[in-house]
C-alpha cells in the first residue's frame, strides 16, 4: 500500500514537472514570437503606406501626362480705373454752343488664371486677339503683332497687360480731353466648366465711348486639354460639312422668327445667303450654343441671339471626339 502511494506520489510530480516545463516552452516560444510578429504587423503598414504613396503619384503622374486637368481657378485683377473731369466754358463761347463741361471714365479688366501655366496662356492670347478682333475697343491697342516687336520675349500675359494699358491711356485722352462725355469698358473672363477633356471659358467685354449705347459681347473658349489648343470652328465641323450645320442654325433662327410671330421670311433682320456660322460657340446637354453678337443677326435690342443645334441633329457633322453629350 505504502509503496503504490509513493509511486503515485512520484508518477503526479513527473507529471507536474513536465507541464511547468511545458508551460516555460510556451513562454518562451510567446516571448520570441511576439517581436516578429510586431515586424511583420510594422512591415504590413509600412508596405501598405509605400502602396498608398505609389498610387498617388502614379495618379499626379497620368494627371500630367493625359493633359486633361483639374483645375483651380482665380480671377486676376489686370487694370481698374475711375476718372471724372470737369472745366468752365470758355467766356467767348456763344450760348449755344455744345461744350462739354464734364466727362468721366471708367476702366475695369479682369481676367482668370488656372494651376496650369500653359491654359494661362492660351487664354491670354486669346483675350489679346479678342480685342484686335472686336471694334471700337481695339481703339488706342497697338496688335499683338507690335506688341511683340517692342518686345520679343514677353509672355502673353505681359503682352495682354501693355495692351490694356494703351487702351486705357487713349480711353483717359478722350475724356480728359473732353472729346466725349463718357468712356466705360469692362472686360472680364469666366470659367464655365469641364467636361472630360474640354475646358469652357467665357470672355465678355462692353465699351461706351459716347453715341446712343454701347456695345458688348461675348466669345467663347473651349480648350482641348489632350492637344493643348483652342478648338476652333474647323475642328468642331470640318468645313466641307459646314454647310448642312449652317442649314440647322437655319431652320432654328427660322423657329426663333416665327416664334415672335414674323412669319415672311423677307421681314427677317438676315437672310440666308447672309447667314455665317457665329465662331462663338460653348457646350451644353441640349446641344452646340452658336452666339451672334448684337446686329449680327438681329436688332441691339435683342442683344445677343443665341442659336442651339441639338446633339442629335448634329451627331453625323460634329467631330467625334468633342460629341460632349451622348
Amino acid at each position: 500500500m505504502i509503496k503504490r502511494t509513493a509511486l503515485s506520489m512520484i508518477l503526479a510530480s513527473t507529471l507536474a514537472l513536465s507541464a511547468c516545463q511545458e508551460d516555460e516552452k510556451n513562454k518562451a516560444n510567446a516571448s520570441k514570437a511576439a517581436p516578429a510578429e510586431q515586424n511583420v504587423a510594422q512591415l504590413k503598414a509600412d508596405l501598405e503606406k509605400a502602396q498608398a504613396e505609389l498610387k498617388e503619384t502614379q495618379q499626379k503622374l497620368e494627371k500630367a501626362q493625359s493633359g486633361i486637368p483639374s483645375l483651380i481657378v482665380k480671377e486676376v485683377e489686370i487694370l481698374e480705373e475711375k476718372e471724372e473731369f470737369t472745366r468752365e466754358k470758355p467766356a467767348d463761347a456763344k450760348e449755344d454752343d455744345y461744350f462739354l463741361l464734364e466727362s468721366s471714365l471708367e476702366f475695369n479688366v479682369n481676367a482668370v488664371e488656372t494651376d496650369y501655366p500653359w491654359i494661362n496662356d492660351l487664354l491670354y492670347g486669346e483675350m489679346i486677339d479678342d480685342i484686335e478682333e472686336d471694334g471700337d475697343a481695339v481703339d488706342g491697342a497697338e496688335t499683338k503683332k507690335a506688341q511683340k516687336a517692342k518686345d520679343p520675349n514677353a509672355s502673353p500675359k505681359e503682352q495682354f497687360i501693355a495692351q490694356v494699358k494703351d487702351h486705357y491711356e487713349y480711353a483717359l485722352d478722350q475724356t480728359k480731353n473732353f472729346e466725349t462725355f463718357g468712356y466705360e469698358y469692362y472686360e472680364s473672363m469666366s470659367y464655365s466648366g469641364q467636361r472630360n477633356y474640354i475646358l469652357s471659358f467665357a470672355h465678355s467685354a462692353y465699351i461706351f465711348s459716347g453715341g446712343a449705347h454701347g456695345m458688348n459681347w461675348t466669345n467663347y473658349i473651349n480648350i482641348d486639354a489632350e492637344k493643348k489648343s483652342i478648338i476652333r470652328l474647323n475642328d468642331l465641323v470640318e468645313p466641307k460639312k459646314q454647310d448642312v450645320l449652317k442649314s440647322l442654325l437655319w431652320a432654328h433662327y427660322v423657329d426663333r422668327k416665327r416664334e415672335q410671330g414674323i412669319e415672311d421670311e423677307a421681314e427677317y433682320d438676315t437672310q440666308f445667303d447672309d447667314l455665317t456660322i457665329s465662331e462663338q460657340f460653348y457646350f451644353t446637354s441640349d446641344g452646340i450654343s452658336f452666339v451672334y453678337p448684337p446686329y449680327a443677326i438681329g436688332t441691339y435690342a435683342e442683344g445677343e441671339i443665341t442659336l442651339t443645334v441639338n446633339w442629335d441633329e448634329v451627331k453625323n457633322i460634329v467631330t467625334p471626339n468633342y460629341m460632349w453629350w451622348e
